[in-house]
């Protein structure tokens, strides 16, 4: 997974055109009153914005399309006059310098102003941005449509490219420009947003600012400060956020009670119940939550993603589906749905349209679970398209299917080769579970990872996954008959799978706890078992330490043992390769086995005759070969003889 994610982060840097924010700021005249999401004559939130097109006071071509692309975070449209809006201009012009113009881009427009007024302007302030008299747009008949100044317009910068937001200004309009820029930056994940909302407080100290600020806080994980911030401003709701962040479900689900009628407390209660295994009860909870009586689109959005997760959960995922849609449709910057939406899609097999809405999702921020599910979902669609794979598997099922019934009937059998060191295969099953994560595919994206990583040691093979499953399915065999000790022999030597791998989940804390356990299949043991938190920001990390454990506990401390299988010029050809953990320059020792040891009346081991040492100097897949080092005196290695890895250091090789 780690090679994968290396080869998506640096698509994502080629395509950086895909990952932007557009609020277009059109502000006219004078008077201010702050109003969100209202009506402008044909301008209201969810219309197309409308487009901007001119050549401004410099002579320079203004295209917002073209603008868009240059991949900026932030383009702001200000519409101005150099009588009205100094202020905001300034700060506009500190904002660009303190950023930068590729993360944000300023388009301003004059209005009733002739051009030698606005150069004097522009001169004035050291402004660096477009400036365009308004007249010369080639298209100014929406403004026509405007019935009421000033306007601030958001605009979603998706494919739709729609109004996100409506706003004019008071006394503190500012300061209220500032929290919207900083609210859509938090929507966007962006780590700006913190610093340009404390700047929003000091302009203002809006309760709205600082409401934003403990939910910037909380989602960066500054738990304590977050809960400072909602404690002065005696928000449950915020409150109640931080308590589900921290894990304290049963304290998230009592402040989401005392905030009372809220839509945005009863998807957070929601999920509370639904983290303490409280499904049922937490669709009811989120059932009835209105989305258009929610604070900010973000929340209503939230809900209804809410909403999907729990039906997701029940199985419900046309219902799932519906819902994710509905959140997407109302924040157009929510990852969270256009991820979950595209894992409910992969389950039902529509997996290139789940690939166009991670493409999406990724176009919209960068997100390790997108990245991850992305890769996967590529990688799915690939082999879907491969029908001669299709073709092998039906017919790898069909073998193994009746090869698993005859040895239910027959018994199982003694392996021909009871010495030689087995090749390091593991057959990881679906996992299967209750525990209800935050974002849909988290156990998947885990599971692919875990598969990923083992299968890039040479020294480990797992099973194809697809194979697995259909076998699974092909055998209806469940969690519970997987768990039968007898099964798991039968089912490892049908596979001829060393261990069996088992991934659980439960709810530990603030985050599940992914559970990990191999069994060998010839004894049917406990061969290992280890655990790791599952956080979305550290999944390769809980992916990586969970391999590096399972490989200290299998591939790096079983001894290595064969036999060999021809000797020709010199030249010794032993039984294990690549596969089993044979490398270049390892040394063995060749022998045969002496004098039975006994005690006890029972025999416990043979005396080693040791015949001589070879070195590995050619490794294949199956089998490698080796030069003579060592050999006793008027001794001859032959096939068949028992070869088992040196401990020896080179010097005694005399």
């Amino acid at each position: 997974m780690r090679g994968g994610l290396g080869r998506l982060k640096k698509e994502r840097e080629e395509r950086t055109v895909n990952k932007r924010i557009l609020v277009a700021t059109l502000t006219l005249a004078v008077g201010l009153s702050l109003v969100n999401g209202a009506v402008w004559g044909e301008l209201r939130r969810g219309t197309p914005a409308p487009d901007i097109r001119a050549v401004d006071i410099a002579g320079q071509s203004v295209d917002l399309d073209a603008i868009m692309a240059e991949n900026p975070y932030l383009v702001i449209v200000y519409c101005f006059s150099p009588a009205v809006g100094e202020d905001l201009a300034a700060r506009l012009q500190g904002l660009q310098m303190r950023y930068g113009r590729e993360k944000l881009q300023v388009i301003a427009l004059g209005i009733e102003q002739d051009e030698e007024a606005l150069q004097a302007f522009a001169r004035r302030l050291g402004i660096r941005y477009h400036i365009v008299n308004a007249t010369q747009l080639e298209d100014s008949a929406w403004l026509q449509t405007v019935r009421q100044f000033p306007m601030t317009l958001f605009v979603e910068t998706t494919e739709t490219r729609r109004i996100d937001q409506i706003l004019a200004g008071d006394g503190l309009y500012t300061a209220s420009l500032l929290t919207e820029i900083a609210e859509t930056l938090f929507r966007q994940r962006r780590e700006e947003a913190l610093e340009i909302v404390e700047e929003a407080i000091s302009e203002g100290d809006d309760r709205a600012a600082r409401e934003l600020r403990g939910y910037i806080l909380a989602s960066d994980g500054k738990l304590d400060d977050a809960e400072e911030e909602f404690g002065s401003l005696e928000s449950h709701l915020g409150l109640a956020k931080v308590a589900l962040s921290r894990g304290e479900f049963e304290r998230a689900i009592t402040l989401a009670d005392q905030a009372g009628d809220n839509p945005y407390a009863a998807a957070i209660k929601a999920e509370a119940l639904a983290r303490l295994g409280k499904i049922d009860d937490a669709a009811t909870t989120v059932a009835t939550a209105s989305t258009e009586e929610a604070a900010r689109p973000w929340q209503a959005a939230e809900i209804a993603n809410s909403r999907g997760r729990v039906k997701h959960q029940l199985g419900d995922i046309d219902g799932a589906v519906s819902e994710y849609r509905a959140a997407r449709e109302i924040d157009g910057y929510g990852v969270k749905p256009l991820s979950n939406e595209a894992v409910a899609l992969r389950e039902q097999g529509h997996l290139e349209e789940a690939e166009q809405l991670l493409a999406q999702a990724q176009r919209v921020s960068d997100d390790d679970l997108v990245a991850t599910l992305l890769l996967q979902v590529r990688d799915e669609r690939e082999a879907a398209n491969d029908l001669r794979r299709q073709e092998l598997i039906r017919t790898q099922i069909q073998f193994l299917s009746q090869r698993y019934r005859e040895l239910k009937e027959e018994g199982l059998h003694e392996p021909a080769d009871a010495w030689s060191t087995r090749p390091l295969t593991l057959a990881l099953l679906p996992g299967r579970h209750d525990v209800f994560f935050e974002r849909a595919g988290t156990d998947i994206a885990l599971q692919r990872g875990l598969e990923e990583r083992l299968q890039a040691d040479p020294r480990v093979q797992v099973l194809e996954r697809t194979m697995l499953e259909y076998l699974l399915q092909e055998l209806e065999l469940g969690a519970s008959e997987l768990a039968d000790p007898n099964t798991q022999q039968v089912l490892g030597q049908v596979l001829a799978a060393q261990y069996l791998g088992f991934v659980d989940y439960a709810q530990v804390g603030a985050d599940p706890v992914a559970y990990v356990r191999l069994v060998d299949t010839e004894t049917t043991a406990l061969a290992m078992q280890t655990s790791q938190p599952v956080r979305i920001d550290t999944l390769e990390n809980a992916a990586q330490n969970i391999v590096e454990h399972i490989l200290a506990e299998t591939a790096d401390s079983r001894e290595l043992r064969g036999l060999v299988a021809d000797v020709t010029d010199d030249i010794v050809m032993v039984n294990i390769g690549s596969k089993h953990g044979a490398a270049l320059g390892q040394r063995f020792d060749v022998f045969t086995d002496g004098d039975p040891i006994e005690v006890g009346g029972r025999t416990i081991a043979h005396r080693q005759n040791t015949i001589g040492r070879i070195e590995i100097t050619d490794v294949e897949e199956d089998y490698s070969l080796a030069e003579i080092v060592v050999l006793r005196e008027n001794a001859a290695i032959e096939p068949e003889m028992k070869i088992r890895i040196s401990t020896a250091p080179p010097s005694d090789d005399t």
